[in-house]
């Protein structure tokens, strides 16, 4: 099941929560949870209460046992706390978990005796008897060779335990209270003697039951749910093959924001957990998917989901998890103002479907967007500085980023790529809701501690998978594309910490270009850049070759084409003073869509895979790095090399600046990352080069365009995203040559000073401080 995971170990050991939810009704086949109740029952199975044996996967040495004492309770007495927990070695025979089972059981069992017959019976409360304990099939004949056999071989659903534990003397009932004739109460009689009770139960074994844990709702159930945005818990599974969801919503009243001096924010209403409201109000049924889609039939409702394990026919307990803030919707006034702006060019795709892509082609709309990590948003240096002009409720994640996902979806893109995703809002956000859209998806979390990465998304219904997205460190492909044609140095840092790259080395070409040799030498003799481009720099390149299905929708790719597009979504390192850097990452993410292109060339006709190199590429129009894309080459005399010899990391730790030490400083505009002043620039060693693109690759057109701006903060206004494409590969929607005249629309500098906040960005209609860039391509299937 795609939700079984690693974390489900937390559910070998059993919980009282988990045992009360085993089955209370005796209903052949089936495990089913009980009533609630202020005392719980004793599971049963098939009429008998149930042992449950767990046997988790191989790598846990384990095996664990959990049964409720309750059977051998004597009438009358309380069974809270009641139960066996025994975890044994799974290598073990099983007479020897059974001795010490029964042992085990028996002075429980006999401790609780001995404080109820305190006083009222003999001292010794049981007999020495050896107590026993055997294992029957299903049929009732006796499981043999125990002393032979582990637990894995011996352990079956619908097996019998019994348990023969000896006797116990438990005090008899007290005499009823009785009054002398003056109507007085008389002197208590003493209690009757004290019985002896034999120990005897049977339990059905139960292996494996199927069972779930819903980790904990993003932002702690505080999520502000829009209609029309999928919304989805994140399910930890174990020994189940299906899961079935139970979706049912309550009516809620209005939730007023307060913020909270430690920039938080909390939530006040009266439907708060515990409150009467909550409480007496029902739950409706209004759903049974997997993902849930708020309509505007739950605006005002808080929305709970009740997730249950199955396996075969078993039934396992189920959990449950509410979303505590009442369903949104974004208004006229609130909507993303992107989305205004666009809406005629989002509706032409439709146009663009119904009239189908001319033979040999297939139309594509790809997105790019950096959606301000939750991470950097919520720094005191963030609220303080950057985004000191926004209101505080419109940096809280919960409320911002679903309304970056509305926009997302809204632009209904097939390839969607993403930048400054935190993990968190990966999994409990994006991911889950991309996917009820029919995506497939990837998340590359940075190399050096960040919290938040890249995230890449393509339309399962035209695009298919190649090979599996590869997230490799820009490093990497730097040692491998510009250092790979230098023998071995003992002055490089070591790399065995960093993934490999996973094309094989019998596929790579012998000479990486002709800059290749030049560029490596400028690394070995720069000790500072070598130091910053291979050590400290956390960037990651997402690298994914997508096939295109047949444009009917089939699942096979589109007959005598095999059409791959290789996409590149990155986000490079930030500092004003390191165009060099970002130079230098960006040739060796060209190097390997490169490489990649030739490896998922059409096996019936050679033909090359397209290309598409998306994200933040923190670079203006006039840098290296969008010249090296947008000409092809860089010369020696360019600009970007002015701070080569000034450029180098500081003392202000070992992390990359744009991770722990610096999470603010997450564009151009920002001086403040670590930049000391290094002597030696006149070495010739050490003298800026010229730079190419790989000769198969050439130049790229910005299918995006020059917009005037993606990036809107105080003091910073510049176009730092792009979307580029291989221009051979490529033609406008109307059939012209490639170009921009697919990108959508962009806000223009009035647009931010009436919609934004403070004449910035983020604001409530911007839920970011980058405007999304966005453009419909046509792809030559045929070349």
């Amino acid at each position: 099941h795609p939700h079984v995971c690693a974390r489900g170990a937390r559910l070998l050991r059993a919980s009282p929560a988990l045992m009360a939810a085993l089955p209370s009704t005796a209903v052949p086949g089936q495990l089913q949870p009980a009533s609630p109740a202020a005392r719980a029952p004793t599971p049963t199975h098939m009429g008998m209460p149930v042992v449950i044996v767990r046997m988790p996967p191989s790598d846990l040495a384990q095996a664990t046992f959990s049964l409720s004492l309750a059977p051998l309770a004597a009438p009358g007495e309380s069974t809270e706390g009641l139960s066996v927990n025994m975890d044994r070695p799974r290598g073990e025979t099983v007479a020897v978990a059974l001795r010490r089972l029964a042992l085990t059981v028996r002075k429980k069992v006999a401790s609780r005796a001995g404080k109820s017959a305190r006083g009222k019976g003999p001292s010794d409360t049981t007999n020495h008897a050896d107590p026993t304990c055997i294992l029957l099939e299903a049929d009732g004949t006796l499981v043999e060779d125990l002393e032979m056999r582990t637990h894995a071989e011996a352990w079956r659903t619908g097996q019998t335990l019994r348990l023969e534990l000896g006797s116990v003397f438990a005090p008899g009932p007290s005499p009823p209270a009785s009054t002398n004739a003056d109507g007085s109460a008389a002197v208590a009689a003493p209690g009757a003697a004290s019985v002896e009770r034999d120990l005897i139960a049977e339990y059905t074994v139960v292996v494996n039951p199927p069972a779930v844990v819903l980790a904990p709702l993003i932002y702690n159930a505080r999520l502000v749910p829009l209609v029309g945005v999928p919304i989805q818990p994140i399910a930890d599974a174990l020994f189940t093959d299906r899961l079935t969801y139970r979706w049912s919503r309550q009516l809620r009243p209005y939730v007023q924001f307060t913020p909270k001096g430690s920039g938080v924010g909390s939530v006040r209403s009266g439907s708060e957990s515990g409150s009467d409201f909550e409480n007496e109000t029902p739950w409706l049924p209004c759903g049974t998917t997997e993902a849930y889609v708020p309509t505007f039939a739950d605006l005002g409702y808080a929305l709970r989901v009740e997730v249950t394990p199955h396996r075969g026919e078993l039934v396992g307990d189920p959990d449950t998890a509410t979303y505590t803030l009442s369903v949104d919707k974004l208004r006229a006034g609130n909507t993303p103002a992107t989305l205004s702006l666009r809406e005629k060019w989002i509706a032409r795709k439709g146009s663009l479907h119904r009239n189908g892509a001319p033979a040999g082609t297939a139309d594509l709309r790809v997105l790019s967007y950096n959606v301000l990590a939750d991470w950097y948003a919520n720094q005191p240096l963030s609220i303080s500085s950057l985004f000191a002009h926004v209101p505080r409720r419109e940096l809280i994640a919960r409320r911002r980023l679903p309304r970056a996902l509305y926009e997302i979806i809204k632009h209904d893109a097939d390839i969607v790529c993403l930048q400054e995703v935190d993990t968190v809002a990966y999994e409990g956000l994006f991911e889950p809701a991309m996917r009820a859209r029919g995506y497939g998806g990837a998340h590359a979390p940075k190399v050096n501690g960040a919290r938040e990465g890249c995230a890449l998304f393509w339309r399962l219904s035209k695009l298919e998978l190649a090979a599996p997205p590869t997230n490799v460190p820009v490093a990497n492909l730097v040692r491998r594309y510009i250092l790979g044609n230098l023998p071995d140095s003992p002055h490089l840092p070591d790399s065995s910490s960093l993934p490999d790259f996973p094309l094989p080395a019998s596929r790579l070409r012998a000479d990486i270009g002709t800059d290749g040799a030049a560029l490596g030498a400028l690394l070995l003799a720069n000790v500072p850049l070598r130091d910053v481009v291979l050590s400290r720099v956390g960037t990651i390149a997402q690298l994914v070759a997508l096939r295109v299905r047949d444009p009917g929708g089939g699942p096979d790719p589109t007959p005598g084409s095999e059409r791959c597009v290789v996409v590149a979504n990155t986000h490079l390192f930030f500092h004003p003073l390191a165009d060099h850097v970002r130079l230098l990452q960006t040739r060796a993410i060209l190097g390997a869509i490169d490489e990649l292109r030739t490896f998922h060339a059409a096996k019936s006709t050679g033909l090359l895979a397209a290309a598409i190199v998306a994200g933040d590429l923190n670079s203006s129009p006039k840098s290296g790095t969008a010249a090296l894309l947008s000409c092809g080459e860089v010369g020696a005399e360019h600009g970007v090399w002015d701070h080569l010899n000034v450029f180098r990391w500081g003392d202000r730790g070992d992390r990359d600046a744009e991770g722990e030490v610096m999470p603010p400083a997450r564009h151009a505009a920002n001086a403040n990352a670590p930049v000391t002043a290094s002597a030696g620039g006149s070495s010739p060693a050490r003298r800026p080069v010229g730079v190419r693109a790989p000769t198969r690759l050439g130049r790229l057109v910005a299918a995006t365009g020059w917009p005037a701006f993606t990036n809107h903060v105080p003091g910073f206004v510049e176009t730092l995203d792009y979307v580029f494409v291989t221009p051979a590969d490529f033609q406008s929607v109307d059939g012209g040559e490639c170009d921009a005249s697919g990108a959508a629309p962009m806000p223009s500098l009035e647009d931010v000073a009436s919609k934004g906040a403070g004449g910035h960005l983020p604001s409530i209609l911007f839920p970011s401080d980058h405007v999304s860039v966005a453009c419909d391509l046509r792809l030559k299937l045929r070349g």
